[in-house]
């Protein structure tokens, strides 16, 4: 269901996220879209969705044939500050904001 390899793995290991946590993020029943970067060749999308644990996380990932293909994950505060701080939407905080209520 799942597509890892060392790529996408360094990517979430940079943010200390685990596959296991990504995963559940993306299964959550809760998840909310949230905005997603986009590349050329590649129709990329988010959510924010939470681990049993109650982390909240912001994943993007991308299907690649039948299976779901994480390209990064970190914990959604970190998103928000990420995209606050490089002057961008603060689309990330608002859907973490909707997410928790």
């Amino acid at each position: 269901m799942f597509d890892w390899d060392e790529g996408n793995l360094g990517h979430i290991a940079e943010h200390g996220i685990g596959t296991h946590e990504a995963e559940e993020a993306l299964l959550d029943a809760r998840r909310v879209p949230a905005p997603a970067y986009q590349v050329a060749s590649e129709r990329r999308r988010a959510v924010l969705g939470a681990t049993p644990e109650g982390r909240l996380l912001f994943v993007v990932f991308m299907h690649c044939g039948g299976a779901i293909r994480v390209i990064t994950a970190r914990d959604a505060t970190a998103a928000s500050d990420a995209v606050t701080a490089g002057g961008g939407h603060d689309h990330e905080k608002e859907e973490t904001t909707r997410y928790r209520q």
